[in-house]
């Protein structure tokens, strides 16, 4: 079963691949630019994470952490076997990071699993980009894609960036991803707050205009709220 608008989702992100300059010029932390391979690979991303839904494993069960990181690898390398094998260093070391850093945002998201959907969402979002980051590179887009993960499996649109919440969404993340879940004062009060903001940033962007019409009701267990 199909999920995501995925053309609604291309229209929206070529979009902003349009107006990257302008919006770039309103960020407090320059980005780089939004080239047409990092396009194709979101695109590739999104596609396996409409894969993924049906999967309806806890997030981070052990039968799923594979996929989160072909997540982050489809969102660095594309598809293509031959990138692949270019980077397979790069593959090796990142899911040594990814393996020696979960348990921070594992941990959180089992002791929340009664929080509603976009706080749990944020949390896992803002736990993924904080130090230390769950994955060398592309911690930005990998942890909003898991986060649009935990979103879809419970009926709501995925994150996709747009020319309306572009600002809004990378300067907040600019300044998640310089707190230190190590420091206690971040991991006390700033790393919580800003999970509350960006839960409700999550929510109030929800499109559902990324999501396919229903052709079945998206069964959720009891237990996962």
């Amino acid at each position: 079963m199909r999920y995501l608008n995925l053309e609604h989702i291309e229209q929206s992100l070529r979009q902003v691949q349009r107006d990257f300059t302008a919006i770039n010029d309103q960020l407090d932390v320059k980005r780089e630019d939004m080239t047409d391979e990092l396009v194709h690979n979101l695109l590739c991303a999104y596609r396996y994470l409409d894969d993924l839904v049906d999967r309806r494993d806890d997030l981070f069960a052990d039968s799923g952490l594979e996929e989160l990181l072909e997540l982050n690898h489809r969102i660095l390398c594309g598809e293509e076997p031959s990138v692949r094998k270019e980077y397979f260093r790069h593959i090796l070391a990142t899911e040594e990071k990814f393996s020696r850093n979960l348990h921070w945002v594992r941990d959180w998201y089992a002791s929340h699993r009664k929080d509603p959907v976009y706080k749990r969402a944020a949390g896992v979002y803002v736990r993924i980009l904080c130090q230390p980051q769950l994955f060398i590179e592309g911690n930005h887009r990998t942890g909003s894609l898991i986060a649009s993960l935990e979103l879809v499996r419970h009926g709501k649109p995925p994150f996709v960036l747009s020319t309306e919440n572009a600002v809004a969404y990378f300067n907040p993340s600019s300044v998640i991803k310089w707190k230190n879940r190590m420091k206690y004062m971040d991991r006390t009060f700033h790393i919580p707050g800003l999970k509350k903001k960006f839960g409700k940033f999550l929510e109030k962007q929800a499109d559902y205009g990324n999501l396919l019409p229903p052709s079945e009701p998206l069964a959720v267990p009891a237990s996962w709220g």
